[in-house]
């Protein structure tokens, strides 16, 4: 399904009259949407226009211009502008076609690059304005919200984001540095818009002296501004699970978390008429699915030996699914197509290593901390949590360990079709659902367990640890090994769970030890921390 185009703004009274003109002037723009936030209004104005593309929201409060981003949703090329600008058709185009072009995530045509520890926002050592004509695109770190185009599916920013309003210039500047993405300002020339409310005194740019103060507080929690380097990153399958792409559920996992981390577009290799285009890319980045491992070498094919597109072929599956499933002889080919190969865990490294002399990264899945430290929570019980893996069956012997314990035990996302047999052993059985509701679900009991039986980066783990959540975890988790040093347990020890989880229910000073421990640790896994370790792995190999 193709991505709507929408044009957003926010405005207030004082600036009727211009906003008048702006949106008038926007009715013969292509688009699917016009959407304005009222600020200080209990009514839409009748001058303003009716037209069906046309949608107001009256706010509840005057957020300023943070409005603009008041309407965000995936599966948009998102503008933001301004209530004072005409701007013409001939703008719009140019900043989507740049956008679809090079995969920027955010583009501009009033940008500057702030220097590495700024003084104050007009701390720059470029700038590069609208209203001069430039050939040249510039990488910045700091966009004009006036002047900006978004790729929804790619950088999600909200007003709910925002610490204050009335400077979302520099919070989604703030946000963008916290992602490491750059923003792009194109070229452009004078034409492509025009400012009409050059007898106005009483906009934000005017009352920039007040708030040097918030200013100073967004600027101070970046350490150091920086101009990050655009990648065009491809995510290339045979098969895509939609429903983990482009709904919440992308969040469940760690290795689709890529796509957003990287500002990835996804593409199904038998949808591109023209396999040349992969070429445009600077990072093709495919997993290593049993039914994918002859597309390395498809790719591999077009791209030719020496190409700058890198080829990263990621082996997500754990060793003992990799020695069922796979045709080694085929994995072999794959691995030696790639320019790179990324493992998660210790025992597949050390596989990917014997099979291939191609570098192999040892970099974890991703989990987008922010999200899971954002759910609302339940109410804490004296209740244990045990996680259920899909086709491991490990549910009735891990209830051993329970057996004569006196609080409730639950079994969490079972995809099972005997729950009944299981109501025997756990007091509730909790079916698969979606991450948010999985989420809230774990911040009601006081004790988790997982006990997977494969070899795995641990997803569970890194969910209760950026909770704050005490796990008692297998030790063939990778991720538990770091985040949970204390309550590691052979999965079959079930002794060993009892006592474990007997001592975290009554020693207050262990639990603390173990949640804080975890809760601190976890941020070693988010989703825009390890992008840098991947970029700089490749960087420092290829150098």
């Amino acid at each position: 399904m193709s991505k709507q185009i929408t044009i957003n703004l926010a405005t207030y009274p004082k600036t009727r009259r211009y906003c008048e003109q702006v949106l008038n002037s926007l009715r013969g723009i292509k688009c699917d949407a016009v959407r304005v936030y009222l600020n200080e209004y209990t009514e839409v104005p009748d001058e303003f226009p009716k037209d069906e593309k046309f949608h107001y929201h009256i706010g509840e409060e005057n957020i300023m211009d943070s409005g603009k981003f008041y309407f965000m949703r995936t599966g948009e090329y998102y503008f933001t502008i301004d209530d004072d600008f005409i701007y013409t058709q001939s703008y719009f185009t140019k900043s989507l076609r740049f956008m679809q072009e090079t995969g920027c995530v955010a583009v501009t045509t009033y940008g500057k690059a702030l220097k590495p520890k700024p003084q104050h926002f007009m701390d720059a050592h470029t700038v590069i304005p609208w209203n001069e004509d430039e050939e040249t695109p510039y990488i910045c770190n700091v966009a004009s919200t006036g002047l900006s185009l978004y790729d929804t599916d790619k950088v999600f920013i909200h007003s709910n984001y925002f610490k204050y309003h009335g400077m979302t210039d520099l919070e989604v500047a703030r946000m963008l540095q916290d992602k490491k993405f750059p923003i792009i300002c194109r070229p452009h020339t004078t034409d492509e818009i025009e400012y009409i409310a050059g007898d106005y005194h009483e906009t934000l740019w005017d009352r920039r002296e007040e708030l040097y103060g918030k200013h100073a507080e967004i600027l101070n929690s970046i350490p150091e501004w920086k101009l990050y380097e655009h990648k065009k990153v491809l995510w290339l399958t045979n098969y895509i699970h939609s429903s983990l792409i482009n709904e919440e559920k992308i969040t469940r996992s760690g290795q689709y978390l890529w796509i957003r981390a990287l500002g990835s577009d996804v593409k199904r290799w038998a949808e591109i008429i023209n396999k040349e285009s992969i070429k445009s890319y600077d990072i093709i980045h495919m997993n290593l699915a049993p039914n994918d491992l002859d597309l390395a070498l498809e790719v591999r094919a077009i791209l030719g030996k020496d190409s700058e597109t890198k080829l990263i072929c990621q082996a997500d599956h754990s060793v003992d699914i990799m020695n069922g499933a796979f045709n080694f002889q085929l994995l072999k080919q794959a691995l030696n197509a790639a320019d790179y190969v990324m493992g998660v865990e210790e025992y597949q490294i050390k596989l990917l290593k014997h099979l291939t002399d191609k570098p192999v990264l040892f970099v974890h899945n991703p989990i987008d901390i922010d999200f899971v430290r954002g759910v609302a929570k339940a109410q804490q019980e004296n209740r244990i949590g045990v996680i259920s893996h899909n086709y491991l069956g490990n549910e009735a012997y891990v209830a051993q360990a329970f057996y004569d314990k006196r609080y409730p035990v639950d079994l969490l996302f079972y995809q099972g079709d005997d729950a009944i047999r299981l109501m025997k052993t756990y007091t509730n059985v909790y079916g698969s659902t979606d991450y948010l509701k999985y989420l809230q679900l774990l911040t009601q009991y006081k004790v988790l367990v997982d006990t997977h039986l494969s070899y795995s980066i641990g997803r569970s783990c890194m969910d209760a640890a950026a909770l704050g959540i005490p796990m008692i975890c297998s030790e063939r988790s990778e991720s538990a090994k770091y985040l949970y040093p204390d309550t590691l347990v052979n999965p079959y020890d079930v002794g060993r769970i009892s006592e474990l989880t007997d001592r975290l229910m009554s020693d207050i000073v262990f639990y603390k030890e173990v949640a804080e421990t975890a809760h601190e640790r976890a941020k070693e896994f988010d989703l825009y921390r390890l992008k840098d370790k991947l970029l700089e792995g490749i960087f420092n190999l290829k150098n």
